[in-house]
């Protein structure tokens, strides 16, 4: 965030105008009239983050004179209702431009420090969710779109997760562009023992350098090479809305859960295919000079994983979430857990704690009966 203010004490200017399109020109020649005539003596100038509505940076108060609607920026100029302050606000797709000008000193540097407070807000808001970009395969091809998510801080979740598990995860959260290793992430682990919620929290430690992008249907994700080439080759601007070289240089994360049908050892002609477009995605010639990583979940036993996806060079981290033992599960659950003797998942912890119940029918009512 940027911002100037200035006292102009004298002006005698002769003010020329070069612009493209004369309706820009003019409304921003406008907003500069009440500090060349004097009308205004003081200005000032603001940058906010994002492209923010108007009613949003626009005072109740404040009533629009002139509006451009052009290709790329929508800009308004106001005025309030007495005439003491004037208001230009430019409005692009990554940030929001607002140029002042006022009678008085104190009037500029009051609506300066109502802009900063709205920009602090906004920021501290977006700070606690992460952007990911979810992508499925339409009737016409590849589709995607973005979506926030809470942000998940590791430091609030490591102890969901057990010994064997924890630094293993934390040494993960703390690469930072991974160049020369493997690309390919895998986690193992039956259901309910906290892959999703991990997956939160590395794109949350990953933030700063790496993009995330969901794949909503992995069955068919690695069947389809026209949408698997879209999604690790896309150009499109990324979530981060970065400019320039920093963009080049950041990251993408594919993750892929459940993909258990593409993993295993022997798994048909299909999978096989399917296995074998992934491998070369990795290390093999689409993988070669791109900044991509691809995170696979799954539920299947380590020993039915095929061996061509661990192998050293090819797989950057292998984890497997087990459930908590007993005696860990103790700990996590605190007073009342004594009776507790068998391991348990971070799923049926969350549901003890809880006291919740499920609401089913009773395993012994269940009863096979014939087709009638």
């Amino acid at each position: 965030m940027v911002d100037v203010t200035r006292s102009i004490e004298s002006v005698s200017t002769v003010l020329g105008l070069n612009f493209s399109d004369d309706a820009f020109g003019a409304l921003y020649a406008a907003s500069l009239a009440p500090l060349l005539t004097q009308e205004h003596r003081f200005g000032g100038a603001i940058y906010l983050t994002g492209c923010r509505a108007f009613d949003e940076v626009l005072p109740a108060n404040f009533v629009v004179a002139q509006n451009f609607d052009g290709i790329g920026c929508t800009i308004r100029y106001a005025r309030s209702a007495d005439e003491q302050l004037g208001m230009l606000v430019e409005q692009r797709s990554r940030s929001t431009f607002v140029r002042l000008s006022g009678s008085t000193a104190e009037s500029v540097a009051e609506m300066l420090a109502r802009l900063r407070d709205l920009e602090e807000k906004v920021v501290k808001r977006e700070r606690d969710r992460q952007q990911y970009r979810l992508w499925h395969l339409g009737g016409s091809g590849p589709e995607s779109m973005t979506r926030k998510f809470s942000s998940v801080r590791w430091e609030d979740v490591a102890s969901n997760y057990p010994s064997s598990t924890r630094p293993i995860l934390r040494d993960l959260f703390d690469l930072n562009r991974p160049e020369g290793q493997g690309r390919l992430i895998l986690w193992s682990g039956e259901p309910g023992t906290g892959k999703t919620r991990a997956i939160q929290a590395l794109a949350s430690a990953w933030t700063d350098w790496c993009d995330v992008h969901f794949i909503t249907d992995s069955e068919r994700f690695f069947d389809s090479p026209d949408y698997l080439m879209t999604v690790s080759l896309d150009d499109d601007v990324p979530s981060s809305e970065q400019d320039g070289a920093e963009c080049e240089q950041r990251w993408r994360l594919v993750i892929a859960e459940d993909a258990d049908e593409y993993l295993r050892v022997a798994g048909g002609r299909r999978s096989a295919g399917a296995l074998s477009r992934l491998l070369n995605l990795c290390d093999g010639l689409l993988g070669q000079g791109s900044n991509l990583l691809i995170l696979l979940t799954t539920n299947q036993d380590v020993g039915r994983l095929d061996p061509a996806l661990t192998r050293p060079g090819r797989c950057l981290s292998f984890i497997e979430f087990d459930a908590f033992s007993p005696a860990e599960a103790r700990a996590w659950l605190g007073c009342g857990s004594e009776e507790v003797t068998r391991s348990m998942t971070l799923a049926e912890m969350f549901e003890r704690r809880r006291g919740g119940a499920q609401i089913m029918t009773p395993a012994s009512d269940f009863r096979t009966g014939v087709y009638l």
